[in-house]
């Protein structure tokens, strides 16, 4: 009986092949953790299942071996027979062949089963030569951040700053040059100012003089007049003096003065001169009245004189 079955455990049959899957390390780790005890899954003794077993049955591990094989249909088939097929389910690929008495049958190692030599997508590679792995997918790049919309950038911000210093010295400069034309306009008209005060003073000087002049001649016609009142006669070099004055004061008024003190000025000394004529001849009446129109005259280019005062020096 172990012969036999030592025969149909050596014979790549499905019986074996489902036998070799049980006692697998893998089946094993398959086992949910609430699997039978240690117990209820002992395996039986040889003389137990001597008694229990049927004439012509080998028990193998606990299980018990018959000389013929289920197959599909309910049909038993001798070991040998050459009759394959069985499909318990539990087979996922092709039969692979028992190892042999004395080994542990190998285990594919954990990981993603590499596809068949004539699978698509399968690669010819040398002995010793890794799979490549999947890369992942190039990156572009990496760019400068974009420009905030709204703001110069650093070329702009640079053009502006010289456009601003450019125009900041032409400013400065016309600023300067406008400063320098000011300060010679300033010092022109200071200039002319000066000049103007110093032709004012001198003008104010002749003006003072002129009335004096015709001061001094107003009195000395009034003298003449009282002294040819008391009968004197020799008067003519009084009256030549205040001729001479009221000469004086007439050029400096007709030179420096309004027309209206000239005029005055000069008939002043008209009359004065016809006095002398007059005294000359002894005709003291006529003397008297020319006087008279002298001392008129005289008064009013004082009193131009007087009015003609510049306004700077009022």
């Amino acid at each position: 009986m172990l012969a036999v079955a030592w025969m149909s455990l050596a014979q790549p049959g499905p019986v074996a092949a489902i036998l070799s899957r049980f006692h697998s390390p893998l089946f094993q780790a398959a086992q949910p953790d609430d699997a039978m005890s240690p117990e209820e899954t002992s395996p039986v003794p040889d003389e137990e299942a001597g008694r229990l077993s049927p004439p012509g049955d080998e028990v193998l591990g606990g299980n018990r071996v018959t000389g013929e094989e289920a197959v599909p249909g309910g049909e038993m088939v001798s070991p040998g027979s050459g009759v394959t097929g069985f499909d318990s389910g539990l087979s996922t690929g092709p039969e692979q062949p028992l190892p042999p008495p004395g080994t542990e049958p190998s285990v594919p190692p954990p990981g993603p089963t590499p596809p068949p030599s004539g699978a698509p997508g399968a690669e010819a590679r040398a002995p010793g030569e890794q799979a490549a792995l999947p890369q992942a997918p190039a990156q572009a790049p990496a760019q400068a951040p974009a420009q905030p919309a709204g703001k110069p950038s650093e070329e702009e911000l640079r053009a502006r700053l010289e456009t601003l210093q450019s125009e900041l010295s032409r400013l400065e400069a016309r600023q300067e040059e406008e400063a320098s034309q000011a300060d010679e306009r300033i010092a022109s008209l200071e200039g002319e100012l000066d000049d103007l005060q110093t032709r004012g003073a001198f003008l104010e000087q002749n003006r003072a003089a002129r009335i004096q002049r015709l001061e001094s001649g107003m009195a000395g016609i009034q003298y003449v007049a009282g002294a040819l009142a008391v009968g004197s006669s020799d008067l003519d070099g009084d009256l030549a003096q205040i001729s001479a004055e009221l000469g004086g004061a007439a050029a400096d008024a007709s030179r420096y003065a309004g027309s209206d003190e000239a005029t005055f000025a000069a008939q002043a000394r008209s009359a004065v001169e016809a006095a002398r004529e007059a005294l000359a001849r002894e005709d003291l009446y006529a003397a008297r009245l020319s006087l008279g129109v002298a001392l008129a005259q005289a008064g009013s280019a004082a009193d131009a004189a007087g009015s003609g005062r510049l306004p700077l020096f009022r």
